[in-house]
């Protein structure tokens, strides 16, 4: 079926450049013999509305051609096409050197949808990439776009395709035990977020997936909501200063959530139900901060008034973390579960990973012992699996008052509400005891958790840290319980900074100034570390911070298939290449760029 662009000539001239093969591009039009090519629209004559801006790009093979770049307050850019034929879009995405890229895309009455290229490492000269929205276009295509209102980024296109929709529209997701995770102060800290399509449009592309389930962050921290509870206050609520901008962005959006009398959870929720997924609150248990400077944007009355609650360390000092020791700790995190139970969740994701260590040498744990042992602990005592067993009974005993109080309200409600961990992944040897949990010894009895049914599901992890996991230990200790044995995998590899990264800048309350992006992992390399946990017989996969990942086409068209385990394991071989993707995600070089007036 051909596709023709009635605002187009057709072209008589075949003019094939070096880059064609980039992702079997066609031949591209140029400056200095343009070609009116019926798949591509002419980005040169578009009437571009405030804030849009053209420049001549140069690729490193010597093509000449024009692109469009957008500052953060650009006003939106329309285009209306007629075609003939079922139809998907291709960007050509454009970053300058040393810049962000984010933009959205709306596509007919469709949802806005974030789309940026893949961050590559050290990449200082910028590039071009393509980006393949696959939702079929039928007849006539209307495109909006705008830049994502974020400090230190643009956005830019070097060019538009459009093209038959062939084997990608084919794509049948396989939902079955395959988890999101997201970190909802993330999404939120992007801007521009406000009303219900906002929150819904974070969601759409994961209805269209293999993902089955959508595990909500439901904080910022421990002790700041993102939806108006009525346990904790929401995050901004009383706060007048930020220590960044991200964290001030945040607020800005939850006021306006509060103004519209919108509960971001609430419509979270009833997305995913209407959209058959199921929706979790994803508690990140132990994440707060000791008070002071950056630390104060996620503190909370409870969590300040109660700093003697706080963990205590060997030395007698206090962690930032509270403890589980305490019933008035316990009692508001059960307070918490049940008012997400009573919102009708079909689950509870307990992240026992982030800014771990809810328990401590803590006087409930201490005075335990001493009634137990008969003496009080001494330094030696600290590493024995006595001291592991007597401080975990703390945690256990909260994990049998969360189980009674969600069955409880499950009983009423008809349903079973699941609670699943995600934990740490590796054993460790200590010469007193060969080898331990390390769950165990930071206070989590697995074990006991399954072999009670407190858990449904247990996800080994390391945090959000991309590493292979072995499950081998876990299915051991699991054995003959009901708990399933999930993987949980993250996106972060310590190698992909670039040599200059400064964490205290790009995470600081100055201005963002052009600090090169974290690399994003090649997709393939995740996707092999979820085929080696489906070798390993793990029932489901739980994707760390996932929710920005269908806003990288380029990465999300794989990991939308996580749930595709035939087709992933029968993929790969031993060796799969560069962590940041360069074999894989094709990338023109930008050798020059002049800016031109938008009137040209």
């Amino acid at each position: 079926m051909k596709l023709l662009d009635g605002n187009m000539g057709k072209s008589s001239v075949n003019h094939v450049v070096s880059y064609r093969t980039l992702c079997g591009i066609p031949t591209v039009p140029w400056e200095n013999n343009y070609i009116m090519n019926p798949y591509y629209i002419d980005l040169r004559n578009l009437e571009l509305p405030p804030g849009w801006s053209r420049e001549s790009l140069c690729l490193d093979d010597g093509t000449r051609i024009t692109a469009l770049t957008a500052d953060k307050k650009a006003e939106t850019l329309r285009i209306e096409r007629s075609c003939q034929g079922r139809c998907q879009l291709i960007f050509g995405l454009y970053r300058a050197p040393g810049m962000f890229c984010h933009l959205e895309v709306k596509i007919g009455n469709g949802y806005w949808r974030h789309i940026r290229p893949v961050h590559l490492i050290n990449d200082r000269e910028g590039g071009v990439q393509e980006a393949v929205l696959p939702t079929p276009v039928f007849n006539k295509v209307d495109i909006q776009i705008r830049p994502v209102n974020r400090s230190a980024s643009m956005g830019g296109l070097a060019w538009i395709r459009i093209e038959e929709a062939g084997s990608e529209e084919e794509y049948c997701p396989q939902k079955h035990n395959v988890g999101a995770v997201f970190d909802t102060h993330g999404m939120f800290a992007r801007g521009g977020i406000d009303d219900v399509n906002d929150i819904e449009a974070m969601l759409a592309p994961f209805v269209v997936s293999d993902f089955d389930r959508i595990c909500w962050g439901v904080g910022a921290g421990s002790f700041r909501m993102l939806y108006f509870s009525q346990v904790l206050p929401f995050f901004g609520k009383g706060q007048t200063s930020f220590y960044n901008e991200t964290n001030s962005c945040v607020a800005a959006t939850m006021k306006a959530f509060h103004d519209r009398e919108i509960d971001p959870f609430d419509t979270a929720l009833q997305f995913c139900h209407r959209n058959g997924m199921k929706f979790w609150a994803n508690d990140r248990i132990c994440h707060c901060w000791p008070p002071g400077g950056f630390n104060d944007d996620f503190a909370a009355p409870f969590y300040l008034e109660n700093q003697h609650l706080r963990t205590v360390n060997a030395a007698g000092g206090r962690k930032a973390t509270l403890s589980l020791a305490h019933k008035k700790f316990q009692d508001l995190k059960i307070a918490l579960y049940c008012e997400w139970a009573e919102k009708n969740v079909d689950g509870i994701y307990i992240d026992l990973m982030r800014k771990p260590g809810v328990m401590g040498i803590d006087g409930p744990v201490v005075r335990e012992f001493e009634h137990q042992i008969g003496r009080a602990p001494e330094n030696s005592d600290y590493q024995t699996e006595t001291w592991f067993k007597i401080r975990a009974g703390f945690v256990t005993d909260f994990m049998r008052r969360v189980r009674s109080a969600l069955d409880s309200i499950g009983r009423r409600k008809n349903k079973k509400i699941a609670i699943a961990v995600q934990g740490f992944a590796e054993p460790k040897y200590l010469p007193n005891i060969g080898m331990v949990d390390v769950n165990l010894i930071e206070g989590y009895d697995i074990r006991t958790w399954a072999e009670e049914g407190l858990i449904d599901i247990f996800a080994p992890s390391t945090s959000r840290h991309y590493q292979p996991i072995s499950l081998s230990f876990h299915h051991n200790l699991l054995q003959s319980t009901a708990c399933e044995l999930w993987g949980c995998l993250g996106q972060h590899h310590s190698a992909l900074l670039p040599d200059d990264y400064r964490h205290d800048v790009y995470f600081g309350n100055g201005e963002n100034k052009n600090i090169t992006p974290i690399a994003d992992i090649d997709p393939l390399r995740i996707m092999r570390n979820a085929a080696d946990c489906y070798n390993q017989n793990a029932q489901g996969i739980f994707l760390w911070e996932a929710g920005h990942i269908a806003g990288c086409p380029t990465r999300w068209n794989d990991l939308r298939t996580l749930g595709h385990r035939k087709k992933w394991q029968e993929k790969f071989k031993p060796a799969i290449g560069p962590f940041d993707g360069r074999h894989h995600i094709r990338q023109l070089s930008v050798k020059h760029h002049s800016v031109r007036p938008s009137s040209d």
